[in-house]
């Protein structure tokens, strides 16, 4: 292996714009940072955008992981008060089922431009990524309202035992 050139070329092919199922371009503004959830298991990935005012905008599929349709016109992520989840500036949202739950239950967390990370548990009640409600399970942990980081120095243990270092 060492005697062979390793060739890491990309050969990326431009598609254009994202868009959802009404033909619109998608776009959230400034610093949007895409992710790919199967939020509820069934191997269907949503699209949720981190967007530059610290909120979050979620498109589901209504289509397949090879030919996606992102339903119009995309919806704000809210917690179980129906409020729109919002860390302030360039929220980075990541999914992860951190407790080990089985069926998976994907738990929210939210870098944004502090360099805090705000966590919201997932409570399991479904949300809309099945089309059957509009309303959404993510429960802001109450630890530090939320936050994981105290200027970036401590760790929070979740049930289960699992010990995440933010430092």
């Amino acid at each position: 292996l060492s005697h062979r050139k390793l060739d890491f070329t990309n050969n990326w092919t431009s598609r254009g714009n994202v868009t959802d199922s009404a033909s619109n371009a998608i776009d959230v503004g400034d610093n949007a940072k895409p992710i790919f959830a199967d939020i509820n298991g069934n191997g269907v990935y949503h699209l949720f955008i981190g967007c530059g005012d610290g909120r979050i905008k979620f498109y589901r599929n209504t289509g397949t992981n090879a030919s996606p349709v992102w339903n119009a016109p995309g919806s704000y992520v809210k917690d179980t008060n129906g409020d729109d989840i919002d860390v302030g500036n360039n929220s980075r949202p990541m999914f992860a089922n951190i407790r080990g739950i089985n069926p998976a239950r994907y738990d929210l967390f939210i870098g944004d431009n502090n360099g805090d990370i705000v966590y919201y548990e997932n409570n399991g009640s479904g949300g809309p990524w099945d089309g059957s409600t509009t309303t959404w399970p993510f429960i802001k942990n109450i630890y530090k309202n939320g936050l994981l980081t105290d200027n970036k120095t401590v760790t929070k243990t979740f049930t289960g035992g699992s010990l995440i270092p933010v430092n």
